[in-house]
Order: C-alpha cells, then sequence, then structure tokens
C-alpha cells in the first residue's frame, strides 16, 4: 500500500497529537517484537501466565521476520503506526490463502497498552481494509483468542462478524502452544474501493 504523503507516510491529526501510518520494511521487525510483547504482557495476562508470557525477543524478531516476508505469494504486509518515532501499532495484511485471492487475511494486530482506547486501532483497521481491497479482495478474516475480550470488542465495534469456526492457538508470546486455548474467526465483506 501507497501512503500519501512525504515517502508513502500518511500522517494524521488526532487528540491533539501525530501518528503516522507507514508500511513496514524488515529492519522494524525489532520494534514489532517489542510492541508484540508489551501488548502481549499486559493483553493476555489473563489468559496465560507471567512465565509463558516471557518470549526471547530475538526469536520473535526473527519469527516477524519470516511471517512478513518469507512467502510471497501470500502478498504480507506490515502496516505501521508511530507516534512520536515510537512504534505504537502494527498489523499484518494478506491473502488469507494464495489459492483464493479474493480472502484478505488481517493478522498479528498489536497495539501498545499506553495508547488503548485511543484511534490507533481504528487508524490500522481502516488502512488494513483499504490495503485489502487495493489487492482485490473482497471478504477479510481473522482470528481472535476467544478470552481476548478486548480484541473481540474491538473488531466487532468495526464491523466484523463471528463466523463460528474455531482453532487450537499458538500465540507467538506465548511460550509453547497453548491447545487449551481455542481462536475464533471472524469476517467482514469489504465494499469495492471508491474511485
Amino acid at each position: 500500500m501507497s501512503y500519501g504523503g512525504c515517502g508513502g507516510t500518511r500522517v494524521l491529526n488526532t487528540r491533539g497529537s501525530t501518528i503516522s501510518l507507514r508500511v513496514g520494511k524488515p529492519a522494524d521487525a525489532a520494534a514489532f517484537a517489542d510492541l508484540h510483547i508489551r501488548s502481549a504482557q499486559q493483553g493476555f495476562k489473563h489468559i496465560f501466565s507471567a512465565d509463558a508470557l516471557a518470549p526471547s525477543k530475538d526469536e520473535l524478531t526473527r519469527d516477524w521476520i519470516a511471517w512478513l516476508w518469507s512467502d510471497p505469494s501470500l502478498a504480507r504486509e506490515a502496516t505501521v503506526v508511530e507516534r512520536g518515532g515510537q512504534v505504537v501499532g502494527v498489523i499484518v495484511t494478506g491473502l488469507d490463502h494464495p489459492s483464493d485471492p479474493t480472502v484478505g487475511r488481517l493478522t498479528r494486530a498489536y497495539v501498545d497498552p499506553q495508547v488503548w482506547g485511543s484511534r490507533v486501532a481504528q487508524l490500522m483497521f481502516n488502512a488494513a481494509t483499504d490495503r485489502l481491497r487495493d489487492i482485490g479482495c473482497t471478504r477479510a478474516v481473522t482470528w481472535i483468542m476467544e478470552p481476548n475480550h478486548r480484541a473481540r470488542k474491538t473488531v466487532e465495534h468495526l464491523g466484523m462478524h463471528i463466523t463460528g469456526k474455531r482453532q487450537p492457538t499458538c500465540e507467538k508470546a506465548a511460550s509453547g502452544c497453548c491447545s487449551d486455548v481455542e481462536d475464533v474467526e471472524y469476517e467482514i465483506l469489504l465494499r469495492p474501493a471508491e474511485v
């Protein structure tokens, strides 16, 4: 996705502070890992033990690089939200599966706990769904841990609906796979981009 403005960055003013949205690059992976850890430690503490929420930053950084840039057929891209030069939000978009280019996937959405309740999640979601429309998707899906009530409430507020599909989760910020926690799928139909 190309954002308007200098260098492909979209700058917005919200609640008296300036935030910018831009496309992520491999050099951002460590910042994504830091944000992932901060967000997970606060947002998942009612789901996982504190010990489980202490991943290796290096391992998580490598995982972000592999997730975003190892499979070009999925057309993955990170939308980054910055405030004051610090990454405060990230969401990954791409195809849910390369065999169906009409279904996009929203994944790895993390917002810094210091900006929870601001418009960061809404701005990320809007940019992400715009990007999916731009690559030809007519529907977007995402998977959220069932006990992650904050995220579920947020996507419901943004217009996504639960599909009824479930699967075991394996949150990367928690050590090991947590088979007793399930993800639930949400979807939204994407209107064609207005010309």
